[in-house]
């Protein structure tokens, strides 16, 4: 089984349940945003929701749909979602809002896929591939929904988000250790130029998973030390640097892959964390939500078993 979570390691982490933390009140109208799409492994990797009051998780109904479903990503505008069937040779599939039965769009015949994001306007998504992967040397490609066709953007690059005007994508190069020839940071390309130009430089850091808020203004992201990565954001030039979360003096707490609310209010994100219940410690993935300005972290699947990484919202 390959790793999904961005670790060192691929470990298939069963805890005891997490402690649970302090209840925050919802803003007006919090609760009725769409709920948090993530994936779980249990037997199989599989996708569940789970809404912003801590109802849930669910399991998404997907009947017959076989395989180890991962990378799940919301279109804009939540009529969609796409993710990739690892079935046979692979399947980029997008399921409508009101169906259950999903639509191959594109057999990838690739194994090599690692994360997905809609365009604004619901026509195709961006596709980033692992760094070590045989084509385009790990970089992006575009694939259009109505007919499959695929078009490479540029190499050495993965963990894409598409700006909410369509014009440019954002996305990660480098890590720890480098992966890679370009230098640790966040690049912009703007297609059909494939050109990546440096937008915000990591230096001895890695600058991971940008997203872009709703309104095009910020772009959040992970950045630190690799496996103590904590959410910040910015302007989408690379200035105004903000701090979003913090480890709470922990040496264990690694937050990825953030996510913004559809209006902008909050983020979600993948927090892999050490545990402790009951005198017995172990290391898991769970979801967060928090506030822009750090205040109402809370932790959303802290009474399942195996917590939730990778949402989209």
């Amino acid at each position: 089984m390959r790793c999904r979570l961005s670790m060192s390691v691929c470990t298939v982490l069963v805890s005891s349940l997490a402690l649970v933390g302090c209840h925050e009140v919802l803003a007006p109208g919090a609760s009725n945003l769409r709920p948090i799409t993530f994936m779980q492994l249990l037997a199989n990797w599989r996708l569940y929701q789970v809404r912003l009051d801590g109802t849930g998780p669910d399991s998404l109904p997907l009947p017959g749909v076989t395989g180890d479903l991962v990378y799940p990503a919301e279109s804009r505008d939540g009529r969609f979602l796409a993710f990739y069937q690892e079935v046979g040779n692979g399947n980029l599939v997008v399921l409508h809002a009101d169906s259950t039965v999903p639509r191959v769009v594109y057999q990838t015949f690739n194994p090599y896929i690692e994360q997905l994001a809609w365009s604004p306007n619901d026509s195709a998504l961006v596709v980033a591939l692992v760094w070590n992967a045989p084509q385009n040397g790990g970089g992006l490609q575009v694939v259009r929904v109505a007919d499959g066709s695929v078009t490479n953007i540029a190499s050495n690059l993965r963990e894409p988000t598409w700006s909410p005007d369509g014009r440019t994508i954002l996305a990660a190069a480098g890590g720890q250790p480098l992966l890679g020839p370009r230098s640790n940071g966040l690049y912009r390309v703007t297609p059909p130029d494939t050109t990546a130009h440096l937008v915000f430089a990591g230096d001895s850091l890695e600058a991971r998973f940008p997203a872009w808020s709703p309104d095009g203004s910020r772009v959040a992201f992970a950045l630190g030390p690799y496996g103590r990565d904590l959410i910040y954001t910015m302007r989408p030039d690379g200035s105004d640097l903000r701090q979003v979360t913090s480890s709470g003096g922990s040496q264990t707490v690694t937050d990825l892959k953030p996510v913004w609310a559809p209006d902008g209010s909050r983020l979600a994100f993948q927090r892999y964390q050490e545990v402790c219940s009951a005198g017995a410690c172990s290391m898991r993935f769970d979801i967060y939500v928090v506030n822009l300005d750090g205040s109402g972290l809370r932790n959303l699947t802290s009474q399942t078993v195996w917590g939730g990484a990778a949402p989209t919202w």
